[in-house]
């Protein structure tokens, strides 16, 4: 592996609200800053509401990762690259949470505002690094836009490239300059914590670093897992949040409900989000096998038609108005 990656959970998220010690915490702090008094951070600015104007009543300073018509098509959800301090307001609002709190005014950990990069360059030459990436070419050719500070993205991109040489000494070693000493993540959807992205050992070989930045197909699959699931967490928040009571009922279980759903109408034929949100809405209500609770067998009778989903849903709506009315209902009083 050409990267030493590490992940620990520094009992995150940090705390906070009135009375809070609005500190890093030792453990943290040392990691953030070992050997230094100040650190990168990227932030994005979509993430972060009012994020320019946070940065400069917080005396931080701070440039667009972008330029050019891309900074003025992007707007306030542009990338900045920040210089903080231990004591930086935004820092620690990075690895803190507070549920509910949809503007981020206190915590932005669960919004994944951006990353954390050690490293000794200066802001300028950091910059022209990192925007090195913003453009990437898939196994196909075609180019994206890539948004390499989304935190739980960053962790599993740079999981995927560790066994690449080429890819992570060209992250890792800027031109002419000296390396990044650790790019620190603070992740969500696969855990809270942190993974700390450092320099691995040297091929013994440097690689060659000029030519398009590419995505090999083991990183686009890889990220595209990783949407695959933020997919579905994000279904299941909106479960919770409309069904609060029958969602409680099912404790942990939700995730499970909502992923083994999911994959079921999907290998069917079923991608909008409305109707996967239907379906989990039935099994969070009347149970996961609730599909197949149809006394008549009408219901798998129409998911296994080669009728367009449309049609396919519209008799299921159907016949689950008729269940919900003469069976699931009495089912549940019963039980």
């Amino acid at each position: 592996m050409y990267l030493d990656i590490s992940q620990d959970s520094f009992d995150l998220p940090l705390s906070t609200g009135p009375g809070v010690d609005k500190e890093l915490g030792q453990r943290l702090e040392a990691v953030l800053f070992p050997d230094r008094a100040t650190v990168f951070a990227i932030l994005d600015g979509g993430r972060v509401p009012g994020l320019p104007e946070k940065l400069v009543a917080q005396g931080v300073l701070h440039v667009c990762l972008f330029s050019g018509d891309m900074a003025e098509d992007a707007g306030e959800a542009a990338p900045w690259l920040a210089q903080m301090q231990p004591d930086t307001p935004l820092l620690r609002q990075m690895f803190c949470d507070v549920p509910d709190d949809a503007a981020g005014v206190h915590g932005l950990m669960r919004a994944g505002a951006g990353i954390v990069i050690r490293s000794g360059l200066d802001m300028d030459t950091l910059r022209r690094h990192l925007r090195r990436f913003l453009r990437v070419e898939d196994s196909t050719g075609r180019t994206y836009f890539f948004r390499f500070w989304e935190p739980d993205a960053a962790a599993v991109y740079f999981r995927a490239i560790a066994p690449r040489a080429d890819v992570a000494h060209r992250w890792m070693y800027p031109r002419d300059a000296a390396p990044l000493e650790a790019i620190v993540i603070p992740t969500w959807l696969d855990g809270v914590g942190l993974t700390q992205v450092c320099p691995g050992p040297v091929p013994d070989q440097t690689p060659e670093l000029r030519g398009a930045f590419a995505l090999a197909a083991e990183e686009t699959d890889a990220l595209r897992d990783l949407q695959w699931r933020r997919d579905k967490a994000q279904l299941a928040e909106r479960l919770a949040r409309t069904f609060p009571d029958a969602v409680d009922a099912l404790a942990d279980e939700l995730p499970a409900v909502v992923s083994a759903m999911v994959d079921r109408m999907v290998g069917l034929g079923f991608w909008r989000r409305d109707m996967l949100f239907t379906f989990c809405a039935w099994a969070v209500h009347y149970g996961p096998d609730v599909l197949d609770s149809d006394p008549d067998g009408l219901i798998a009778a129409a998911l296994a038609r080669p009728d367009p989903v449309e049609d396919r849903f519209a008799d299921v709506s159907a016949r689950m108005k008729v269940l919900e009315r003469d069976y699931l209902a009495r089912e549940a009083t019963l039980g």
